[in-house]
Order: structure tokens, then C-alpha cells, then sequence
């Protein structure tokens, strides 16, 4: 995590702090990484950590193959989310940020303390907000959407 911006008003908040290195399977950030980079990275970093692959919570996902359908729709829908996969009660989305080469090096998202609150906000509603974010700073970066690519939209 580089950068983290948090309610001034209020008791809660999440566990989550700059420099923290999140595991890849059970945040919405670490899955973005996983659907974006190249394809034998997912099966290769199972394998290398599957001691370290253990449930968080009662929604984190730990067999490869879900993780592969969790990927293939993040790809498709360009969006990942964690629903409670990593810590009870917190709920993140997250969109991808492209750079001049097409990889993804960074992902932009938001995380809610109320998985019920998300919902009546509505993850349409935050994606809108995530993806003219992350599409500005891809350009930044240099990116440009080419046919090829399923890139933000």
C-alpha cells in the first residue's frame, strides 16, 4: 500500500497501513495483480505459497480453480472485489492502473468498514469514481486503450 486515506471523524478503521504488503489471494488489489499479469505467474505463486494460502475469513477463496473463475471475471469485468476475505466486516474494490506498456503496475481502490453500507451505496456507484481515477493516472503513465486491449473502460 502506497498511499491511504481515511475518515477524520469516527472510531473505526481498518487494519491496513502504507508499506503493508497485503497477501495476493484475499485482497482485491492483490487479485488485480493476479488477473493482469502474466498468465503462469497465478499458478506459480500458488504453488510457492500455498503454505502461507489459508483461510482469513469464511469467504476467502483457497483452491486454485475458484481463483481461476475469480480472475477470468475480474478480467472480464475489470474490477475485482474482496468480500470479506480478508478481514470481517470490511468489504474493497479495486480497478487496475495501466501503464505505457499495458502492464498493471498499480491498482486504485476503496474499502468499506460496512459490507451493508457498500451495498446501499452500490459498487456501481464507486466504480464510476475508481475507474476515472485509475484511467487518469494510467495516463499519466502513458497509457493509451488500444483495440487489443480489455483496458478501462
Amino acid at each position: 500500500m502506497i498511499y491511504k486515506l481515511e475518515p477524520t471523524t469516527g472510531m473505526l478503521r481498518t487494519r491496513a497501513y502504507i508499506g503493508q504488503h497485503m497477501p495476493l489471494y484475499c485482497s482485491a488489489m492483490g487479485k488485480i495483480y493476479m488477473a493482469f499479469g502474466h498468465p503462469d505467474y497465478v499458478k506459480s505463486y500458488w504453488e510457492s505459497h500455498q503454505h502461507e494460502i489459508q483461510p482469513l475469513t469464511r469467504n476467502t477463496i483457497t483452491e486454485l480453480p475458484a481463483m481461476f473463475d475469480e480472475l477470468a471475471h475480474i478480467r472480464e469485468s475489470g474490477a475485482a472485489m474482496d468480500r470479506e476475505e480478508n478481514e470481517l466486516g470490511v468489504s474493497c474494490i479495486a480497478v487496475p492502473v495501466f501503464d505505457i506498456h499495458g502492464r498493471v503496475p498499480y491498482a486504485v481502490s476503496i474499502a468499506s468498514l460496512s459490507t451493508s453500507r457498500l451495498k446501499q451505496v452500490g459498487e456501481k456507484n464507486l466504480l464510476k469514481p475508481l475507474r476515472e481515477t485509475a484511467q487518469a493516472i494510467s495516463n499519466e503513465l502513458g497509457f493509451t486503450v488500444r483495440d487489443d486491449q480489455g483496458a478501462i473502460t
